[in-house]
């Protein structure tokens, strides 16, 4: 949690970019620990290094935003509300461009399959995670085969409130 607090701030993040390779293969794996409690905390710091991780190779991109994404599948509302959180701050710091079609259609079957188990908190991260997703696939818009599915999850969860 230290180090996604050094990372939020100003100019620190110049000092811990040379070694966020290092640091994430040894963050990543964390995502899946036993506690609920470090998952969620090494969620928030992985999250921190997004704009990093969108710079790299697709295949690292794509590993990263897999983590993230399967944590909303996670039994714990705390876990699952980090990994809203850092999808939402994830698709604000990526290029537009990162984000395919493909993509785009992973995300929203997943959105789609766990927006049924989101409520409360996790409930306000998932929207923001959603309206983030929708900004940055603003040049996807016109393109029904994405945004057919992502008005119905919008449709499906209204219906509930």
């Amino acid at each position: 949690m230290v180090l996604g607090t050094i990372c939020s701030h100003e100019g620190c993040m110049a000092v811990v970019h040379p070694h966020s390779q290092t640091l994430l293969q040894f963050l990543l794996p964390l995502i899946d620990h036993e506690s609920p409690l470090i998952k969620a905390t090494t969620i928030y710091t992985c999250s921190k290094f997004a704009s990093w991780v969108s710079e790299q190779d697709p295949d690292s991109f794509n590993h990263f935003l897999g983590q993230l994404l399967g944590k909303f599948q996670d039994a714990d509302r705390n876990v699952k509300e980090q990994a809203c959180n850092a999808v939402s701050y994830l698709m604000r710091n990526v290029d537009p461009d990162a984000i395919t079609t493909e993509h785009a259609l992973l995300i929203i079957q997943i959105f789609f399959q766990v927006c049924v188990s989101f409520t409360g908190a996790p409930l306000i991260s998932f929207f923001d995670c959603l309206s983030a997703f929708a900004e940055n696939l603003s040049q996807h818009c016109n393109n029904q085969q994405i945004l057919q599915p992502l008005m119905q999850i919008l449709g499906k969860k209204w219906s509930e409130v």
